[in-house]
């Protein structure tokens, strides 16, 4: 590897070390069918705010836009994907005629696309950010996908089959559809991958555990097997290696460890808490000008950005000096 490329991994590892402590914002957004009510607060529980209180009848799953700073949420009963600005302001319909039971939500910003699942429909779909090009990924062997999450790195598709009990895959264009995980599992939900350590997350409603596993199925253990009634939606802080978790007939919201340990709740008093997503807002070099590189800023499921960084064998360098943004 040259120089430059040398110097260029150095920055990008620093940087990718500096992220978590250079957050401007840290909030977390859910979605509670119960009060029909989505809200925010700090990441500690502290300072619940209600951010939209009408027009809505199911909404369950969510995820945020950290570059225009939008929050997506998926009405199952209105059929419908709403978006709003994250200060509250401009609601509006993303989606309506194209969807029937819209369920679980992720965003690949590089892309600049919303992916869902529909329930109804038994398919997973995708649009531009713009509404546009509203296309099916998938709809054959379907029966009620529910949680769903991106690998933007090897542009696979993850996903939860509450009926059918698995957790499956698939490539972006729809090939090669792989069953992950089928044993043990009851009615999983909730799901969530980190690329990070290779690792997926995953709630089972059904018999009210937490579960993770690699990314290729293996190594499945439960890490949270107690205290749970019905968890749902589950999303990763990457910045305080944190799990986020829904538990709607607990009433609640909980984090604990990416290995499971010190749960502990962050809100409480909830009625039936559905859709998650964790917020931290930084500052991060701009993508576009790298040449001969994987750099590639994935804003996961849970609307955090995280820096992956794969460079090839020989030298990379940028086009221009990186600038700096607000993701």
């Amino acid at each position: 590897m040259s120089r430059k490329a040398m110097q260029t991994l150095g920055v990008v590892v620093a940087l990718m070390l500096l992220l978590p402590h250079a957050a401007l914002a840290q909030e977390l957004y859910w979605t509670d069918f119960g009060t029909l009510k989505i809200q925010r607060a700090n990441l500690d529980g502290s300072d619940v705010t209600d951010l939209v209180t009408d027009n809505l009848v199911f909404p369950v799953g969510l995820v945020f836009d950290s570059q225009e700073r939008k929050l997506y949420w998926a009405d199952g009963a209105l059929g419908w994907i709403q978006r709003i600005n994250a200060d509250g302001s401009g609601r509006e319909t993303f989606l309506e005629a194209e969807v029937t039971f819209p369920v679980g939500l992720a965003i690949d910003p590089i892309a600049r696309k919303l992916y869902w699942t529909d329930s109804e429909a038994n398919a997973i779909r995708r649009a531009n950010l713009d509404g546009t090009g509203v296309e099916t990924v998938l709809d054959v062997g379907l029966i009620n996908p529910a949680g769903l999450a991106l690998d933007l790195h090897a542009q696979k598709i993850y996903w939860t089959d509450s009926k059918a009990g698995l957790v499956q895959r698939v490539n972006f264009d729809g090939s090669n559809v792989e069953t992950l995980v089928s044993e043990r599992l009851v009615q999983p939900i909730g799901l969530a991958i980190d690329v990070r350590f290779q690792k997926m997350y995953w709630t089972d409603h059904g018999d009210a555990k937490i579960y993770r596993a690699d990314l290729d199925g293996t190594n499945t253990q439960a890490i949270v097997s107690t205290g749970l009634v019905t968890p749902h939606v589950v999303t990763v802080d990457f910045a305080a290696n944190k799990l986020y978790w829904t538990d709607h007939n607990n009433a609640r919201i909980q984090r604990a460890n990416l290995d499971g340990s010190s749960v502990e709740d962050v809100v409480t008093g909830l009625v039936a808490a559905y859709g998650i997503v964790v917020v931290r807002t930084t500052i991060v070099p701009a993508i576009s000008a790298w040449h001969n590189a994987g750099a590639i800023l994935l804003v996961l499921g849970s609307g955090v950005a995280v820096l992956y960084v794969s460079l090839k064998r020989r030298g990379c360098r940028p086009r221009r000096s990186p600038t700096l943004r607000d993701s």
